[in-house]
């Protein structure tokens, strides 16, 4: 009886068992005792080279002739020069550096031009964009120039034809993320710039509204301010400084009449049932008569005569001229 051979020890490779421990094989052409292909001897036992990110002790446990070495513990490619190919099972040299070329793995595009291996191209990340000079760079974000980078994805944002600069669309604000959408009246706010600053509305107690002046309100359109030389009828038939009603009615009324029809339909503000009206001049007057016979608005103080031609009350309570 004899001991099994170990590594290097001398073997007959036509004689079966050939003598070499169950961990070696026979090499024909040296008559000794070796590992496998494709494994290594650790000092005990024969153990397969590890491939691209798989365990390793050195170099000489990661798969020969692949150019990988151990770092970190891991056999990898030196990513400052290298990168993996699957296809070939060994780092490669140089890495890509064209923009939209195909790729299978992380790193083999060049991360030094920013880019990175997304869905087997070589691609920037998300917000950056490949620039005229062969590199990724960020897109531009709100208050930047757009002339040669567009601006930040996903956002709402344009290149104003203007300023060439990043910038929100009409009615929208900037809120350091995305473009949102200005707030109509009532709707929460922080600043004034939220709410739609060009119907006159600004923010109050986190809230869009008519504050511009204390006669300003909101006429279902945008702010308005009451003229000083209108009154307001409210529903206990008083009249009061500051706005007019007129009422379209069908036949020829009184001041009186109209009035008493005014407070009937009316509430706070007119209600919901009618619309307040501003005349400043008869020209605007003539304007507002025609909705009137279209039954766009449906409360005024006023009338249609015998000729069924509009005429209203003004703030004195004579007639206008008819229209």
């Amino acid at each position: 009886c004899e001991y099994y051979r170990s590594l290097n020890d001398p073997c007959n490779p036509y004689k079966t068992p050939s003598g070499c421990s169950s961990t070696f094989t026979c090499d024909n052409s040296t008559a000794t005792c070796q590992c496998p292909p494709s494994t290594y001897f650790d000092g005990e036992e024969c153990l397969s080279y590890s491939s691209n990110l798989q365990p390793c002790y050195d170099a000489s446990s990661c798969l020969p002739y692949s150019l990988l070495i151990c770092s970190w513990g891991l056999c990898q490619c030196d990513e400052r020069y290298y990168y993996w190919s699957e296809s070939t099972s060994k780092c490669v040299y140089p890495k890509k550096a064209t923009y939209n070329s195909t790729c299978d793995y992380y790193a083999t595009c060049e991360s030094d031009f920013g880019l990175r291996c997304i869905n087997g191209q070589c691609l920037c990340e998300v917000n950056s964009y490949w620039t005229p000079g062969n590199y990724c760079d960020f897109q531009s974000q709100y208050g930047e120039q757009c002339s040669t980078a567009p601006c930040l994805g996903n956002t709402g944002l344009i290149c104003s034809s203007n300023t060439s600069m990043c910038t929100c669309p009409q009615f929208y604000y900037w809120d350091n993320y995305v473009c949102q959408y200005q707030r109509a009246y009532t709707g929460f706010c922080v600043f004034d710039y939220w709410c739609r600053q060009d119907l006159g509305l600004q923010c109050r107690n986190f809230t869009c509204t008519c504050s511009l002046c204390t006669t300003c309100f909101w006429d279902g359109v945008r702010c308005r301010d009451c003229p000083t030389s209108w009154e307001i009828v409210v529903s206990n038939g008083t009249m009061q400084p500051r706005i007019y009603c007129y009422v379209k009615v069908d036949s020829y009324v009184n001041w009186n009449a109209s009035v008493l029809a005014c407070s009937t339909a009316a509430t706070s503000f007119f209600g919901t049932r009618s619309h307040l009206v501003y005349i400043n001049d008869l020209q605007e007057l003539t304007d507002v008569s025609v909705f009137a016979t279209n039954q766009y608005y449906d409360i005024f103080i006023g009338h249609t005569n015998a000729y069924n031609y509009s005429q209203w009350f003004l703030s004195n309570g004579t007639l206008s001229p008819p229209l």
